[in-house]
C-alpha cells in the first residue's frame, strides 16, 4: 500500500509562486528547500552573468536573494509584497560558482514582515547578506478551498491527479 505524501502549506504556496515566475526560471534559480518562514534557493552563475570585472554581476546575487526573501515569505501563506531590500556584497562570485541563498523570517506580523538572507557559495563562503521588509495584506495567500484542492490535485492516491511536479499548463506549438 502506499502511503500518499502530502505537501505541506510552505510547499503548495511556493508551487503557485515558482510556476509562473519567470525571471527566477529564465535565471535558473532553483529552490532547494522550503519549509514555514524560511527558503534555500540555488543558483549558477553562467557567464552571461558576469559584470565588465567578470564577476557575477550584483544585479543577479541581488535576484537570488530577492526571490529566497520572496518565497519564505510567501511559505507562510500571508500574502504581501516586498517593501524594502538592502543588501551588503562581501566577496565576489565567479563564473561557475554555485550560490546558495537561504532565507529566514526573523519577524512575521499583520502588516510586515521582516527577513534575513544569506548568500553563500559552493565553499559555504559568504558573499552576501540581504535585509529584507515585505508589506503584509492581513490576509491569507491560498484560502483553504484552494490549499484543500491543491493537496487533492498533487496526491498520487488519488486518481486523476497530478503528481508533484507536474504543470497543469498546456504546451502550445
Amino acid at each position: 500500500m502506499t502511503i500518499p505524501q502530502r505537501r505541506s502549506v510552505a510547499e503548495i504556496c511556493t508551487a503557485q509562486v515558482l510556476e509562473q515566475d519567470r525571471t527566477v526560471a529564465a535565471l535558473g534559480i532553483e529552490l532547494s528547500a522550503v519549509e514555514d518562514g524560511g527558503a534555500v534557493m540555488t543558483m549558477t552563475v553562467r557567464a552571461d552573468m558576469l559584470n565588465s570585472q567578470g564577476n557575477c554581476h550584483g544585479g543577479m546575487i541581488f535576484t537570488l536573494a530577492d526571490a529566497a526573501f520572496a518565497f519564505a515569505c510567501i511559505s507562510c501563506n500571508l500574502a504581501g509584497v516586498g517593501a524594502a531590500a538592502a543588501i551588503d556584497y562581501l566577496r565576489p562570485a565567479a563564473e561557475r560558482e554555485v550560490l546558495t541563498a537561504t532565507a529566514q523570517v526573523r519577524h512575521r506580523g499583520t502588516s510586515a514582515s521582516l527577513v534575513d538572507v544569506v548568500v553563500t557559495n559552493h565553499k559555504g563562503k559568504q558573499i552576501a547578506i540581504l535585509h529584507g521588509r515585505s508589506h503584509n495584506f492581513g490576509r491569507a495567500f491560498l484560502d483553504s478551498t484552494a490549499l484543500a484542492q491543491a493537496t487533492v490535485d498533487h496526491d498520487p492516491a488519488v486518481p486523476g491527479s497530478r503528481a508533484a511536479g507536474e504543470s497543469d499548463r498546456s504546451e502550445s506549438a
